[in-house]
């Protein structure tokens, strides 16, 4: 078998998860922003609008950008929407789930082994 070296697994992954966040920030920004006549317009919707940018403006230089500035990039972000949308409404919303998927996608890229490993050489 041919081993795939780590770090082109993890640029793909990046890619992957890139490629993915832009497809659902788009639906998701709409659906939060139909919610203005209802709830009005509330702070935590500034941000949405400013990770959405974000994560489209990571999608459009994916192909430039190192793998792990589009990691920190993701999990900043994931983590900063669960943080936002926890302290709007709480556990009772879905934004928990962003806080999960911050620590999950942090392990899989910035692991503890590979950097300590980086440093012996």
């Amino acid at each position: 078998t041919t081993l795939i070296p780590l770090d082109v697994i993890r640029d793909r992954l990046s890619n992957t998860l890139t490629v993915t966040a832009a497809a659902f920030v788009i639906f998701a920004v709409a659906a939060s922003l139909s919610r203005i006549p209802a709830i009005g317009f509330l702070p935590v919707m500034k941000l949405q609008i400013v990770a959405a940018v974000s994560v489209l403006g990571v999608y459009f230089f994916r192909h430039k950008l190192s793998y792990r500035f589009k990691a920190t990039v993701i999990c900043s972000l994931f983590f900063i929407a669960g943080v936002a949308g926890v302290h709007t409404f709480g556990i009772a919303g879905s934004s928990i789930y962003m806080l999960l998927a911050a620590s999950l996608y942090s392990s899989f890229i910035h692991s503890i082994q590979d950097e300590s490993a980086g440093q012996r050489d």
